[in-house]
């Protein structure tokens, strides 16, 4: 409760990233300090799909932005053409060979981690560039500054 009433509460008009903002602004503005709680239970919701996939690393973009915007929290540069091409052709040149090599030498079925295992790489390109996407498209809006005091409450 003193922190937020350091800080104020959350910026109701910040779209997303909110959470983050205001524990900069607890570990920027007090004496505060936020600490990992071990036996903290973190839920979230698996995208089933690309598309879901793609969307939540498109927020994930636009709140890094939000982020140095109001923070000056460094940016996640984007992977140039070369380098996207690069990891890409390790991947259809050594680490796929490697994933069938290791399969055909294994009695074990396949499983589904195995198939996430392979597409990895790929995935792991596509939330990038989602992310760059996103952080192009951000523009903090000038309410999205405000911060709800706590004497509202």
């Amino acid at each position: 409760r003193d922190a937020f009433r350091q800080v104020g509460l959350f910026r109701p008009y910040l779209t997303t990233g909110g959470d983050a903002d205001i524990c900069w602004r607890i570990q920027q503005e007090t004496g505060w300090a936020i600490a990992f709680a071990e036996s903290a239970v973190v839920q979230h919701r698996h995208r089933s799909t690309l598309a879901e996939l793609r969307s939540q690393w498109q927020r994930y973009g636009r709140s890094n932005q939000y982020l140095h915007d109001l923070h000056a929290v460094p940016l996640n540069p984007p992977l140039s053409t070369a380098e996207s091409i690069r990891r890409l052709t390790r991947w259809l040149l050594k680490e796929i060979p490697q994933h069938v090599l290791r399969k055909s030498h294994s009695s074990k079925n396949h499983s589904s981690n195995d198939w996430i295992t392979l597409l990895s790489t790929p995935l792991s390109l596509w939330c990038i560039h989602a992310r760059s996407a996103g952080q192009r498209q951000a523009q903090l809006a000038s309410k999205a500054k405000e911060i709800e005091s706590w004497e509202v409450r």
